[in-house]
C-alpha cells in the first residue's frame, strides 16, 4: 500500500480468516504462506532448551501501511497464574490479504514443573497449554487485540485456532468542515439551497482521533437533501431526517434539519396609539418599546423561516392595549408563521388616574361625568373605593361635589382650584381635593365694666358690649369648620378694649381657626390715669408697657409732656428706668411695687402715682505729686491721667455708679519710680476704691536718683560706669571758646539710675596724663562705688606726667582768614578758621625747643603771632613751663602782607592724642 488506509484482523466468523498451525520445530511454513521473510526470529527464555514452533496466520488487513502484527504466548500454571513467552512481531504488507509466518519459543514453559496440564491433568510430556494474544500496532500505540486459547501444544503436532479478527477503528465522529462537531441531541440546520460540507473522523483504539478513509455515505430520508460522496450536504426540501457514515467497519448517524431562509419580523406602533407599551417574542429576540406610537429597541429581527413566533404585549403603567393589525389582528394571541418577511402594529391608548381626596372634616358626594367617579366623603375622610377611576388621553371629566346636611363645600384644590365646578382634561394623572366643611358655632361675650363692639371677618359677628355686658343679639354666628375668622373690639366714649379672654388673647386682632364651637370674651374697661414724677438731682428715662409714658429727667427737671397716660382700668402696667449720664437710679415710691431701682409694676384702678428717686454718681479725682513721670488709669475705664512732674493732665476725675469698686493702676515712665498712694488709698500696691461718696486719690512718682560726674585738672582721661551710661571725658584741646581754651569735658557725664542701683567707676588716664584721685561721693584712686539713694557727685582728677610742659595753639580772637600751624615733627598740626581743630596741643620735655610754622589758606594771608611768639615770622619758644601761641590769619583782599605765606614742608604724620570715649549705654 501507498497510502494510509483502513485494514482490519477480525476475530469475528468473517468471509476472511486467519489460520494458524502448529508444526514440529523446524517445519517449513505451510505451502502458500506469503511475506515469510518478515518472520522476528524465537527467543529462548525461562532457562530451558529451546523449542521453537511456527504459526502461519492468513489476514483480512485494515490498517495503514507500516503497522504492525504483535503475538505474545503466554502458558497456564497450576496456581492458576499464566507466564508470558517471548513476544513476537512481524510487519504487515500492503495487501488486504496476506499471510503470515511467525515463530514462538516455549522451551521455558517445559521446563516449568509447575506448568499446567489440559483441563486440569498433570501435564504431558512435551507439551504446553498456551494463550495467544494478538494485537495490532498502528504507529507503535496498540489500536486492537484479540486472544486465542487456551491450545495444548506440543512438538510434531498441528494446532488450527479458531477465526481471528483485528481492526484499527474504534469509533466514527462527524464534523462541519469548520471543525465544528455535529450533535446527536440538536439537529444539524441546513437552509434549503445552503451547502454544508461534513467530514468524518474515526476514534481508533488508542483514543486518538484520525481521518476516514473510504468513507460511505448516506441521507434518510432521500429526498431532504442532496448528499455528495464527499459529504457535501444541500438542503432540498424543509423537514427533519438524519445523516450518516461508515468507515472502518464502524458506522453513525447525525439528526439533521432543513428549514427555509430566515424572513424578518418587524414590530411597529399602530398610528394615532398613546402611552407605552413593551412588546416581546417567543422564542426570545424582540425586545420592541412602543411610545405614543413610536417603536425603540429590538423592533425588527430574522426568524428561521419555519419558526411561528409569538408575540407577547405588557402595557406600562396606566396604558390600555387595544389589538394588533398587520400579520397579526385583533386583541388575542398573535402567532405568526415565519415563512416570509411580516409586520404587526400594535395600537394602544394613554390612559390616566384621577383620584380624589378630600379635607375640612365634613361630609358629601363627589360624582364624575363621564362616569367612574363616585367617591363618598365622611367627616373629611373620603372612602378606599370610588374615589380613583381611569380615563383616556383627552377625556373632559367634570367633577361635582355635593356636601351633606350642616355641612359647606368650600372649593377644590390640587389639579382644580376655586369654588366652581371642576372641569380637567386628562393629559396626565391628576388629583384633586374636595373641601367640605362642617359649620360650627362661634360666640362673643362681655366683661369689664366699659363700653364697646366686637366684629367678624367674614361678617356674622356684631356684637355691643355696654358696662362689660354683650348684648343678646349680633354676639353669635355659624362658621364653617375650619374657618379662621378675625374679631375686632373698639371701646367707645371714655372706655378701652383691655383684652380678650377665651380663645384669645392680648388686645390686638383676634383670629381663631373655628375647629368647633368657640367662645371668646372682650373685656372693656374704663380709663385711668397713672401720673410719674421724682426726686433728688440727675438725669433719667422712664417708659412704660403698654406705651403711654414716655418721661424724660434732665438735670434734676422733668418734662412737661410724657409723664402721665391714661390706661384701661385693671391694666398691668409696667415701667422701666434707664439711668442717663452720671446718674444713679435710688428707689420708686407711691403705688409702684418691686424690689429693683429699675422697673416697677402698677396694676390700675384708680389714679395712681409714682415717683422715681434720683442721685448723681459719686466723682473719683486723681492727683499728683513729686518729680517723676507716669499715668494712672482706673478698671472699670473712665481714669486715664498722665503724671509729669507733679502735675496732672488727661481724663484724672471720673464718675462711677454707687457702690462701684474702682481699681487704680500707676505706670511711671522714664526713669521714674511710683512711691505710693495718699488720699483714698495708701501703700504702694494696687489701689481699690469702693465708691459710695466723692473720693480722691494721690500717686507720688518721683525721679530716680541723679549720679554727676565732674572732671578735673590739667591731664586728660576718660571715666565709664557699670551699669551704662556714664561715659565722660576729659581733654585740654577745646578750641576757641570765647576767651577761654582748655580743659573741656565730653560725653555722658550724668545719669540717673533706679533708686539702690549700685554704679561702678572706672577712669582712664589719656597719653601723657596721670589719675589723680575721686572726690565727692568717693575718694582716694581705687576704684569708685557709689549706692544711689539720692543725688550723688563724683570728681576724677587726671594731671600731666612730671617733667612735661605743654604748648599749646590757639586762634587769635580777631582772626577772619584760616590756616594750619604746625611743628617741625608735626607733634602739632592744628587747623585754625574761627576755631581750631586737629592736634593743637602737645606735651614736650622740659628744655624742648618747638618751632611752629604758619601756613595760610586759600585766599587767606598769615597775620602774625600772639602769645608767647610775636612777628610774622616762624615761631621758636624753649619749653620750660605751659607756653600758649596764638596764630592770626587774615582773608586775603589782594594786599599781600609781610611773611608772605610759606609753603608747606612735606612731613611725615603722626597720630594725634587719642582719648577713649565710652559707648553710650543702650537705653
Amino acid at each position: 500500500m501507498s497510502a494510509l488506509r483502513t485494514r482490519s484482523l477480525s476475530l469475528r466468523p468473517r468471509a476472511r480468516t486467519v489460520a494458524a498451525s502448529l508444526v514440529a520445530q523446524g517445519a517449513l511454513l505451510l505451502a502458500g504462506c506469503v511475506g515469510s521473510g518478515d518472520v522476528a526470529g524465537p527467543v529462548s527464555g525461562g532457562g530451558g532448551a529451546a523449542v521453537r514452533a511456527s504459526i502461519a496466520a492468513r489476514l483480512q488487513v485494515d490498517a495503514p501501511a507500516g503497522a504492525l502484527l504483535r503475538l505474545t504466548p503466554a502458558y497456564l500454571r497450576l496456581d492458576g497464574t499464566s507466564r508470558d513467552l517471548p513476544t513476537v512481531t512481524a510487519p504487515l504488507g500492503t495487501a488486504a490479504e496476506e499471510q503470515v509466518a511467525v515463530e514462538i519459543e516455549f522451551g521455558a514453559c517445559l521446563a516449568d514443573p509447575e506448568r499446567a496440564g489440559w483441563q486440569g491433568a498433570p501435564p504431558t510430556a512435551g507439551e504446553c497449554v498456551l494463550t495467544l494474544r494478538f494485537a495490532l500496532l498502528v504507529e507503535n500505540a496498540q489500536v486492537d487485540t484479540a486472544t486465542i486459547g487456551p491450545l495444548a501444544i506440543r512438538g510434531g503436532q498441528r494446532v488450527i485456532p479458531g477465526a481471528v479478527s483485528l481492526q484499527e477503528a474504534a469509533a466514527l465522529q462527524l464534523f462541519t468542515a469548520d471543525g465544528t462537531p455535529l450533535s446527536t441531541t440538536t439537529p444539524l440546520p441546513v437552509q434549503v439551497g445552503e451547502r454544508r460540507a461534513l467530514v468524518a473522523r474515526i476514534v481508533d483504539g488508542a483514543g486518538r482521533t484520525r481521518p476516514a478513509r473510504a468513507v460511505s455515505w448516506r441521507l434518510t430520508p432521500p429526498g431532504l437533501a442532496a448528499l455528495s460522496d464527499s459529504g457535501v450536504l444541500v438542503g432540498a426540501l424543509p423537514g427533519v431526517g438524519s445523516v450518516g457514515a461508515t468507515s472502518g467497519g464502524v458506522e453513525v448517524a447525525y439528526p439533521v434539519r432543513v428549514v427555509r431562509a430566515p424572513a424578518p419580523l418587524r414590530i411597529e406602533g399602530a398610528p394615532g396609539s398613546t402611552g407605552r407599551v413593551v412588546v416581546t417574542s417567543r422564542p426570545a429576540g424582540i425586545q420592541c418599546a412602543i411610545t405614543n406610537g413610536t417603536a425603540t429597541g429590538s423592533c425588527e429581527l430574522p426568524f428561521p423561516g419555519d419558526t411561528t413566533v409569538t408575540l407577547d404585549v405588557v402595557p406600562e403603567g396606566t396604558t390600555e392595549f387595544r389589538g394588533y393589525d398587520g400579520a397579526c389582528v385583533g386583541d388575542g394571541a398573535c402567532a405568526v408563521p415565519m415563512t416570509e418577511a411580516r409586520t404587526v402594529r400594535v395600537a394602544s391608548t394613554a390612559r390616566f388616574t384621577l383620584a380624589v381626596a378630600a379635607i375640612g372634616g365634613g361630609s358629601g358626594v363627589v360624582t364624575s361625568v363621564p362616569e367612574g367617579i363616585r367617591c363618598t366623603v365622611t367627616n373629611g375622610t373620603a372612602a378606599e373605593t370610588g374615589c380613583s377611576a381611569l380615563f383616556r388621553l383627552g377625556t373632559a371629566v367634570e367633577l361635582q361635589a355635593t356636601p351633606g346636611a350642616n355641612a359647606d363645600f368650600t372649593g377644590w384644590s390640587g389639579d382644580c382650584t376655586g369654588a366652581a365646578q371642576c372641569q380637567l382634561p386628562m393629559t396626565s394623572a391628576a388629583a384633586v381635593t374636595v373641601s367640605l366643611v362642617p359649620r360650627q358655632s362661634l360666640t362673643v361675650s362681655g366683661a369689664g365694666s366699659g363700653t364697646g363692639l366686637v366684629t367678624s371677618s367674614p361678617a356674622g359677628i356684631r356684637c355691643v358690649i355696654t358696662n362689660g355686658e354683650a348684648a343678646e343679639e349680633g354676639c353669635a354666628a355659624s362658621f364653617p369648620r375650619g374657618s379662621t375668622v378675625t374679631l375686632t373690639a373698639t371701646g367707645s366714649g371714655a372706655s378701652d378694649f383691655a383684652g380678650w379672654q377665651g380663645a384669645c388673647a392680648g388686645t390686638g386682632s383676634c383670629t381663631v381657626a373655628v375647629d368647633a364651637a368657640t367662645a371668646v370674651t372682650a373685656r372693656m374697661a374704663l380709663r385711668r390715669t397713672l401720673t410719674v414724677t421724682h426726686t433728688g438731682v440727675g438725669n433719667a428715662t422712664i417708659s412704660s408697657t403698654p406705651a403711654g409714658i414716655q418721661c424724660v429727667v434732665a438735670n434734676g427737671v422733668r418734662a412737661s409732656v410724657g409723664c402721665s397716660a391714661a390706661f384701661p382700668e385693671g391694666t398691668v402696667v409696667s415701667l422701666t428706668a434707664t439711668a442717663g449720664t452720671v446718674t444713679d437710679l435710688v428707689a420708686w415710691s407711691g403705688a409702684c411695687s418691686g424690689s429693683g431701682a429699675t422697673s416697677c409694676t402698677v396694676t390700675m384702678g384708680e389714679g395712681r402715682a409714682v415717683s422715681l428717686a434720683l442721685a448723681v454718681q459719686p466723682l473719683l479725682t486723681v492727683t499728683a505729686t513729686g518729680s517723676g513721670d507716669g499715668t494712672v488709669t482706673s478698671s472699670p475705664a473712665g481714669i486715664a491721667c498722665t503724671l509729669q512732674g507733679g502735675r496732672a493732665s488727661g481724663s484724672c476725675a471720673a464718675r462711677f455708679a454707687s457702690g462701684t469698686v474702682v481699681a487704680l493702676t500707676t505706670t511711671p515712665s522714664g526713669p521714674t519710680e511710683f512711691v505710693g498712694w495718699s488720699g483714698a488709698c495708701a501703700g504702694t500696691g494696687n489701689c481699690t476704691v469702693t465708691l459710695t461718696e466723692p473720693r480722691d486719690v494721690t500717686a507720688t512718682l518721683a525721679l530716680y536718683p541723679l549720679l554727676t560726674v565732674a572732671m578735673a585738672g590739667n591731664g586728660e582721661g576718660v571715666v565709664t560706669s557699670t551699669p551704662e551710661p556714664i561715659g565722660c571725658q576729659l581733654s585740654q584741646e577745646g578750641g576757641y571758646q570765647g576767651s577761654q581754651s582748655g580743659p573741656f569735658t565730653t560725653g555722658t557725664c550724668t545719669a540717673r539710675f533706679p533708686r539702690g542701683t549700685v554704679v561702678t567707676l572706672t577712669q582712664e588716664a589719656g597719653e601723657g596724663s596721670t589719675f589723680g584721685g575721686w572726690e565727692g561721693a568717693c575718694a582716694g584712686a581705687a576704684t569708685c562705688t557709689v549706692t544711689l539713694t539720692d543725688d550723688r557727685t563724683v570728681t576724677a582728677s587726671f594731671g600731666r606726667n612730671a617733667g612735661t610742659f605743654r604748648l599749646t595753639v590757639e586762634a587769635n580772637i580777631a582772626n577772619t582768614g584760616s590756616g594750619t600751624v604746625i611743628s617741625g615733627q608735626q607733634e602739632i598740626s592744628c587747623t585754625i578758621t574761627q576755631q581750631t581743630s586737629g592736634t593743637c596741643s602737645a606735651d614736650f620735655p622740659r628744655g624742648t625747643q618747638v618751632t611752629l610754622t604758619p601756613l595760610a589758606g586759600a585766599q587767606s594771608s598769615f597775620g602774625g603771632w600772639g602769645g608767647a611768639c610775636s612777628g610774622f615770622q616762624g615761631c621758636t619758644v624753649t619749653l620750660n613751663e605751659d607756653l600758649t601761641v596764638s596764630a592770626r590769619f587774615f582773608r586775603a583782599i589782594g594786599i599781600r602782607l609781610p611773611g608772605g605765606t610759606p609753603t608747606r614742608p612735606p612731613a611725615p604724620q603722626k597720630p594725634p592724642l587719642t582719648v577713649r570715649t565710652p559707648r553710650p549705654p543702650a537705653r
